[in-house]
């Protein structure tokens, strides 16, 4: 994969996608997103903000962080700039088309679900502490 594959793969998701230089600012399911693009770190990742970190409830940093190991998969929380996002990160070498596109739709999930399941939609990782939750919210009929 590279920068011009990328934002072409971007494009058909948007069509009105707009790159300045090494970011894309594109839509995706109503939700603002980023694309964020360094070739010669041969990383990527794309963002989408979730909250504003000084609105974090007492508690709230622990469950984002119980959410990056078991329920967020390929994404994860992350705190920058003073908010809370959605993120997936990626060799950009190695990436492929299916790759990216399951982690566009998972960044939207996991920003979607943020103060609820904190899921990217798929099943929850075992060993964690989120399956002990969605298992007493399901005895509860939650």
């Amino acid at each position: 994969m590279n920068a011009d594959r990328l934002v072409a793969i971007v494009r058909s998701v948007d069509p009105d996608a707009d790159r300045s230089e090494a970011i894309v600012s594109f839509t995706f399911r109503a939700r603002h997103m980023l694309l964020l693009m360094d070739e010669d770190a041969d990383r990527m990742r794309i963002i989408t903000p979730v909250a504003e970190s000084a609105s974090l409830a007492a508690g709230e940093p622990l469950r984002l962080l119980q959410a990056n190991f078991d329920t967020a998969l390929d994404v994860r929380y992350a705190v920058a700039r003073g908010k809370v996002w959605s993120a997936f990160l990626h060799p950009l070498g190695t990436l492929t088309e299916e790759e990216l596109r399951s982690g566009i739709a998972q960044v939207v999930a996991l920003a979607a679900t943020y103060g609820g399941a904190y899921s990217s939609g798929g099943p929850v990782f075992r060993g964690g502490d989120s399956a002990e939750r969605y298992e007493r919210g399901a005895a509860r009929g939650e």
